[in-house]
């Protein structure tokens, strides 16, 4: 048996069936199951299950499946990460929740989560707000239709046409510098000290809490 949690006395095990299955077959010498055909919410405890019993075989599937649902389960892959400190997956899934209403967010996350998160998304509009001000895509736009109009009269062959497929290029160059001046955001740097040091949110935008959840 491939853990380093149970010992040779029984002991109670609070997680259904199901996730006590799919958790005893990663123990075991057999093949793993696939966790693409497992409901969310299993997956959920599992990976917690997984974590709470150091079934080491099992983390690093359940950490992949818990990503692979960023975009539809959001809050709980963060919680998750947050957690189990897994900073990568920290970021992306905070990231995924840039546009997401304050108060929804609130009534979701443990009030240390929501402080980090409520500053990071502030400062990450701000800076957002900031940057469209700084390099203001109208400048480019301006010069784009000045040339776009000296082609329309010089050659009238579908020039038109053609500009109106081709796009508006400075928008790359402009979120490029967005995303470069903003960096990654939200990260989560667990001190060695387990007091209750409150989370909070460093110079750099990247969240900081003392201990797991």
């Amino acid at each position: 048996m491939y853990s380093q949690a149970f010992a040779d006395a029984a002991i109670h095990l609070s997680e259904s069936s199901a996730v006590l299955d799919l958790m005893f077959q990663y123990m075991y010498l057999q093949p793993q199951p696939d966790l693409r055909k497992v409901d969310f919410d299993v997956v959920k405890d599992l990976a917690e299950a997984v974590e709470k019993y150091c079934v080491y075989s099992a983390m690093g599937a359940l950490n992949v499946r818990m990503r692979e649902h960023i975009l539809s389960q959001t809050v709980e892959v963060l919680l998750y990460a947050i957690r189990h400190n897994y900073p990568e997956l920290i970021n992306e899934s905070a990231e995924a929740t840039l546009e997401f209403p304050p108060y929804p967010m609130l009534q979701r996350v443990p009030p240390d989560v929501f402080s980090a998160w409520i500053s990071y998304q502030q400062a990450y509009h701000v800076l957002l707000s900031k940057e469209f001000a700084r390099f203001g895509p109208k400048r480019n736009h301006a010069s784009s239709f000045i040339h776009s109009q000296h082609n329309a009269h010089s050659n009238n062959n579908n020039s038109s046409n053609e500009l109106s497929q081709q796009g508006c290029k400075s928008w790359y160059e402009h979120y490029a510098k967005i995303t470069s001046v903003i960096g990654p955001g939200f990260g989560y740097s667990p001190s060695s000290n387990s007091s209750s040091s409150p989370t909070t949110m460093t110079t750099a935008g990247r969240m900081t809490t003392a201990g797991r959840m």
